[in-house]
């Protein structure tokens, strides 16, 4: 089994080998949009997404440095690092992780393979937002190796020292990171920091009280809430979007041809634009029922509900599939911990708790911590946001990074054992126990289906390999294609030896 996995891991790396050269040696592509809004700036005073164009622009005129050469290497660079940590966790979780789950990690369309599926996301913003994640996790595991387990009981001065460390750091690492990052892309506040925060709130809880978790948790991510809330402030309006395209003139004519002087932005009117004016400025000012309309008119209306029917089945099928290799990996996880607890402390009463762990509870809780309740504050921007597909992607995957995990995990599996040991604990706002027992029925209904098992498995089988092998996800409804054909033959026809007459000939 070790072996096959090893086989899989080393096919999907070759893989993904094949993409990146395709993509970052041969066509050596980056969207112009991606230059567009890297290069937003302050000439015009404090505006959203303004921090990185400022400080190419600092460079450039005090150094020479070539701006496009920089953004290019740089969002090469930032998927290349984003990808070799994943890559990494997957490697370390291949004794927990099946076949199923191990081919579920890799090749889903939705987690890493989905910015080279569409080259169009790479160097898009939101991939800075997982490095924050990456530290807090870090961070966390860190100090749960230097927290003996028995001290969660028995050592309360220690567990507070090491918790409080946690948090001094998280705050001082989390906020250097994740303040640019804000004033790079504002939906840091949607995707990222929703996820942060219940990671830091269960690890704090531990040994605090609910007050004392709200009150650090505010306390650590107050700094880049705050520069989020001023970037959703300061959208700035036509005048800046004017001032910045005269800014870009000198730098920007060496790919694009564009003409500021004589630029105006007409009334506002639905989808009218100026050719004059770069389609990112075009969006600055705009009032909030502008994007209301564009999302309904390109995400829901389009093709008569075409486009959102396969939006919402490609969603569909990749949360599904999730949802069944949580369960497989939080089994497989709790099944090799009480192993090893049984090995280590055999003799040991105070821990006999671990051999009482709850499946049925541990396993939905998770789920609901670490995709449902994030997914809920991602859903503002499918309302104001076109790019549907991006959005999906950070957060199936951030929940991917959680899952893989061991010190989550952990924690979910201590902090369960404690709620029944603590009576306070236990009261729970009424809304949350609503929105919860709302989240269970639809898990029931999955788990309803999914014990028939000889229809289900039948159509999981269809199913995943569909969704492993033939979809991909656009990040916007213009790319959809609509002819379903493997992925995997286009890539064997760049590769120098094979094409598909190849690799028919092969099989028969």
């Amino acid at each position: 089994m070790n072996s096959l996995k090893n086989i899989i891991f080393i096919i999907f790396l070759i893989i993904f080998i094949g993409f990146v050269i395709d993509v970052f040696l041969i066509k050596k592509f980056l969207f112009s949009y991606v230059y567009e809004e890297w290069l937003i700036n302050y000439s015009q005073g404090f505006i959203r997404r303004g921090f990185p164009g400022s400080i190419l622009f600092f460079f450039n005129n005090n150094y020479k440095i070539d701006i496009f050469k920089i953004i290019k290497l740089f969002s090469y660079f930032t998927f290349l690092l984003f990808s070799s940590i994943y890559l990494l966790k997957v490697k370390q979780s291949k004794k927990i992780l099946d076949l199923e789950s191990l081919m579920v990690v890799l090749f889903l369309p939705s987690l890493i393979l989905f910015p080279l599926h569409d080259p169009h996301v790479i160097g898009r913003k939101e991939i800075l937002f997982f490095f924050g994640l990456f530290v807090n996790i870090f961070l966390l595991e860190t100090y749960l190796k230097v927290l003996n387990i028995k001290q969660n009981f028995e050592n309360e001065q220690d567990t507070t020292r090491i918790i409080n460390q946690y948090c001094y750091k998280l705050f001082i690492c989390y906020n250097l990171l994740s303040i640019p990052t804000a004033l790079s892309h504002e939906s840091i506040i949607f995707l990222s920091l929703p996820l942060n925060i219940i990671i830091t709130s269960n690890f704090i809880r531990l040994k605090f009280s609910i007050k004392q978790v709200v009150l650090r948790s505010l306390i650590i991510y107050f700094p880049t809430i705050f520069i989020a809330f001023l970037c959703f402030i300061f959208q700035g309006n036509d005048l800046s979007s004017i001032g910045i395209c005269q800014s870009w003139q000198e730098y920007i004519n060496q790919y694009k041809s564009i003409n500021c002087d004589s630029a105006y932005l007409p009334a506002r009117k639905m989808f009218t634009f100026t050719d004059n004016v770069p389609l990112v400025l075009q969006y600055f000012g705009l009032p909030i029922r502008y994007f209301f309309i564009e999302v309904w008119t390109n995400n829901i209306s389009s093709n008569n509900g075409l486009v959102f029917i396969k939006w919402l089945s490609a969603f569909s099928l990749c949360t599904i599939i999730l949802i069944r290799i949580s369960s497989r990996i939080l089994s497989n996880y709790v099944e090799k911990f009480k192993q090893k607890i049984h090995w280590q402390y055999q003799y040991d009463k105070s821990l006999g708790f671990y051999s009482s762990i709850n499946l049925n509870h541990l396993i939905p809780s998770f789920i609901f911590k670490y995709a449902f309740i994030p997914s809920i504050f991602s859903a503002v921007l499918y309302i104001i946001a076109q790019d549907w597909g991006r959005w999906f992607f950070v957060t199936s995957t951030s929940y991917t990074i959680c899952l893989l995990s061991p010190g989550l995990i952990l924690i979910e599996i201590v902090g369960n054992f404690k709620n029944k040991c603590n009576s306070r604990d236990k009261l729970q706002p009424k809304f949350l126990f609503f929105i919860y027992s709302t989240y269970l029925k639809i898990l029931n209904l999955f788990c309803t289906f999914h014990s028939c098992k000889k229809i289900s498995s039948i159509i999981y089988f269809l199913t995943i390999i569909f969704t492993l092998f033939i979809l991909k996800i656009p990040h916007h409804s213009h790319f959809w294609d609509w002819s379903f054909k493997p992925w995997l033959l286009p890539w064997l026809n760049r590769v120098k030896y094979f094409d598909q007459f190849a690799l028919i000939e092969i099989l028969s």
